[in-house]
Parts: C-alpha cells; structure tokens; sequence
C-alpha cells in the first residue's frame, strides 16, 4: 500500500492530542504552568487534560481564562463518567449512578458548562462500555431528553477515537461514519451522533484542514442528516474561538481553497462563517456553551 499523507496527518493528530492530554493528566501544575506558551491547538488538549486531573483529584474545573472553562471541563467531566462506570459497577444501580452524575455535574461545573461535562459520559461509555450504551440511552429518555442527546453526542466524539479503528489503514473517520449511521437509534439519537463525530473531526484535524475536505468529499453523500453534521463543524469552530479567538488556524480552515469550493462553502465555511457572526457573540453575552455539546429539535 502506498503512503497516504491525508490519513497520517488524520492519526498524528489524534496521536499528538491524545500525548498532551494524557501528558497534562499525569503532571496537572506543571502543564498548567506551560500551557500559555503552547500553540493554541496543543492548548486545548493539554487544558482538557488538566481538567481530567482536577476531576480524578476531586477538585471542581476552575480557571481565571473564560476562554480555559470549556476545554478544562470537558477534561473533567471524563474523570467524572469514569468515576461513574466504576460505582455502578459496584453494585450501584445504573440509574442511580446517573442521577449522582447529572447532580455532580449540576451542582460543580462552572455556570452554563454544566452540560459540556455531562456529554463526556457519552464519550467514556462509547470507548470503555460500549454494550452499556443502549441501556444508558434508555434510562436518560426517561430521565431528562436533554441528558440523553448530550450522552449521544458525546458517543459520536467517542466513535473518531475508538482505537480498534484508528489503527487500521487508511482514515477512520469514515469507519466512525459508518458507525454514527448504524449505531444510535434514528431521530435526536443519530443527529446527535454525527454533530458529535463532526465535533471531534473538526477539533482534532484543525490544523489540517484537507483531512476535514477528504472526508467530506469522500463521504457527505452518506449523511442524510447534514444538518446535524454541520452543526457540529460550526460548534467546534465556536469551541475554538472560544479558547484561542478567531485565529489564523480558523481562519485557514474557513479559506481552505478545496477542490470543490461549492461543497466546502456549503458544509463548513457558511455554517461556521453564520455561528461566529450570530451566536458567537450572544453566547459571550449569555452564556449558554453547553447547547453546541447537543442537537435539539
């Protein structure tokens, strides 16, 4: 087989973000006391890995910088889930597990992320518990819809990191694809799969934005939700201007000169171009950051 310079830098990244952040989780002060001098891609990573740190510590995900919260708790509603799995192993209903959950993620996040670190417990059952998922989904739809689109949503930016797929040849985004269509149930289930997985596509391969122009060229016409899945690409780049500004990185995501300009107008330049002139703004006036972690309809 050939080299294929797309899918490298596609697994680089994933290589590279899963280093910082575990790097950070292992040594919490001295990546926060790095952290400023990092590019800011390798700082959302690593600030999402002190977050982890804080949450394994029991501490709450706190930080001076706006622009840190996001990232620090999704890092830290990770170590909450895991934390979660491991009592309801422990003889712990299911549904009890998750109620102390939602209530940790209540009462600890900061103000308007209490949802951001919910959607982490998507994530974690997707990777480490991925026969459990179908009877989470069933006990969060009786609890709260909300909460079940978030744990959706964090099974999609589950599905870009299942390692099994990462190492196989050639891109995994479309094996993760493949999944987000076939696993969830149809309806808010399945959109909020893909805006998940559109989500960890765009962060991860920012840098790199003919990897995202690959797999769209590649795999679009699979997606009968665009909606969802664009949604997704726009919340991360409100993810990202959140944290490091509307920097050259986004920037040359939004000028990215494809190959099919009227495709990368449509699926990412135009939604992302609208979510930073319209909503950008009125969620830094009023909060609200943990709606971009769902889809609701």
């Amino acid at each position: 087989m050939s080299f294929d310079p797309v899918a490298f830098r596609e697994l680089a990244g994933k290589l590279r973000a899963f280093a910082l952040f575990r790097g950070a989780g292992m040594a919490p002060e001295r990546a926060l006391a790095r952290a400023a001098r990092l590019n800011p891609w390798s700082r959302l990573f690593v600030l999402e890995g002190i977050g982890y740190a804080r949450g394994n510590a029991g501490w709450p995900p706190q930080s001076s910088e706006d622009g840190a919260l996001i990232p620090l708790t999704m890092g830290w509603g990770l170590a909450l889930a895991v934390r979660s799995f491991r009592s309801a192993r422990a003889r712990i209903t299911p549904e009890e597990s998750l109620r102390s959950f939602a209530a940790a993620c209540r009462e600890l996040a900061p103000p308007g992320l209490t949802g951001v670190a919910f959607e982490g417990l998507g994530l974690v059952a997707r990777l480490q518990w991925a026969k459990a998922v179908p009877a989470l989904s069933r006990a969060l739809g009786e609890m709260d819809g909300g909460l079940e689109a978030r744990f959706w949503h964090g099974v999609g930016r589950g599905l870009f990191f299942l390692p099994g797929d990462t190492f196989l040849w050639g891109s995994s985004a479309g094996r993760a694809l493949a999944r987000a269509l076939h696993e969830p149930p149809a309806g808010l289930p399945r959109a909020n799969t893909l805006a998940g997985l559109a989500m960890a596509i765009t962060l991860i391969c920012l840098p790199h934005p003919r990897v995202i122009d690959r797999f769209l060229s590649r795999h679009s016409g699979q997606i009968d939700d665009a909606a969802s899945f664009q949604y997704g690409i726009a919340a991360a780049a409100l993810v990202w201007c959140r944290a490091a500004g509307r920097d050259e990185l986004l920037q040359r995501l939004l000028s990215h000169p494809s190959q099919t300009p009227e495709h990368w107008q449509a699926w990412v330049r135009r939604p992302c171009e609208q979510a930073l002139g319209e909503s950008f703004p009125v969620l830094v006036r009023d909060g609200g950051w943990d709606d971009l972690f769902r889809v609701m309809r």
